[in-house]
Parts: structure tokens; sequence; C-alpha cells
């Protein structure tokens, strides 16, 4: 219930943190058309990984062993998907919304490009959510996300500049903290384990055997009355 309410906070209910933190010199507008703007730029991204979420996490599972650094491939890909779609909605954002929903829709393409951008970092706190909850860190899962819906809430009352800039970038910042905790926290869980496994390995009795050194000369004395590289005589039978 918990981890359920701070995504739906951060995914869903986001537009309405932008409602409510809208100020007084905003024009109604311009919050009409970032909670629009905001809709569109993030669907592309989110909505695919939304409904594969469970073939992410089987993913994580599969790949437990290699700990923390199973996030890279999902995170490349997110991040390269994200570069591509804020290319094509600073080229085509702002005709596109303005055919599509009219002229009192229409954001610079900097500021769509900077929104979808922005849609990277609540992408990239779902794939390391699911990692968390793939090695069974619920709590760190939970933690994550209320930060990101926390830090995201304050940034956006908290920052100068007008309303698309304020969304812009909490929508960037906030969701980069829930990450920064979710991977610093699998790094530490996969360190611990890592001890912990080294401190329970039964020693290997092999090592500790004193092994000759090279060329250490033997302490046995040669008799007096035998030449080097003599045989000892055979003792004379008893009678």
């Amino acid at each position: 219930m918990l981890a359920s309410a701070g995504t739906s906070a951060l995914v869903t209910g986001f537009p309405l943190f932008v409602t409510a933190t809208a100020r007084p010199d905003d024009p109604a507008p311009l919050v009409g058309a970032v909670i629009l703007a905001i809709t569109l730029t993030r669907a592309p991204l989110l909505v695919p990984l939304t409904s594969f979420q469970s073939a992410i996490i089987v993913y994580f599972v599969q790949h437990r062993a290699q700990g923390p650094r199973a996030l890279a491939m999902p995170l490349g890909a997110v991040t390269a998907v994200g570069i591509v779609g804020a290319g094509a909605a600073w080229l085509l954002g702002p005709w596109l919304i303005r055919v599509l929903f009219g002229a009192e829709f229409e954001l610079s393409g900097p500021v769509l490009a900077a929104l979808t951008a922005a849609s990277v970092g609540t992408a990239a706190l779902m794939v390391t959510g699911n990692a968390a909850l793939a090695f069974d860190r619920h709590l760190l899962y939970n933690v994550g996300w209320w930060i990101a819906v926390l830090a995201a809430a304050a940034l956006l009352v908290s920052v100068h500049g007008s309303l698309d800039v304020r969304a812009a970038i909490a929508l960037v910042a906030g969701p980069g903290v829930g990450v920064l905790v979710h991977v610093v926290g699998l790094v530490v869980v996969a360190k611990h384990k890592g001890s912990a496994h080294d401190r329970h390995r039964p020693p290997d009795r092999h090592h500790h055997r004193r092994s000759p050194r090279p060329g250490r000369p033997s302490r046995r004395r040669p008799h007096p009355h035998r030449r080097p590289g003599a045989r000892p005589a055979a003792r004379p039978a008893r009678g």
C-alpha cells in the first residue's frame, strides 16, 4: 500500500502537485500548458515501462549475482530513449501541440525537450525500484520513492522561475535523488553480503601448509665415511 502510494504520487499525481503549487503570478494558460506537456512528454517512456515492470523484475532476479552492475543495461536503454525523445520534442513538439490542442497550450521547443528529458528521471527511478524489489529490499524501494516525492514537491515550491522551469527541475532532481538512494542502498547491501560470505567461508587447509623454501640447504649432516652420492652399504645378515 505504501509502495503503490509513493509511485502513484510521483507518476500520476505530479500534475496535481503542479496545480497545487502554482503561484499567483503564474498565468492560468501556462498552468494548463505545463500539465498537458508533462502528460504528453512522459507517456512515450513511462507507459511501456509500466507495462513491462514484471519483466524487468524477472530480469533483475535472473541477474541477481551481478548485483548493482545489472542496472547498467536498463538504465542505459532508458537514457538513450529519453535523449532521442528530447530531440524530437524540441523539433516537433511545439508544432504538434499547436495543431492538436491549439495555440494557447503551445510551449517552446527547449521547454518540451527539458520536460521529456526529465521523464528519464522517473523512468530510471522505476528501474532502480524494480531492482530493489527483485533483491528483496522492499524498505529501500519505499524510501527511494518517497524521498523522490518529497524532493520534487519541495523543489516545486522553493525554486525560483516560471512554472515550466520549476516543473522541469523538480522532475529531474526529485527522481534523481530517489535513484541515488536506491543505487547506494543496493551497493551497500552487495558489499555487506560479500563481506559476510568471506567471513563464513571455511579456511583453505592447503593455503596454511608450509611449503619448503626453494634452495634451502638440508640440515642433515653427511656420514663421515660415506662418499658423496654413494649408497649406504647393506647390513650383513645375522646368522
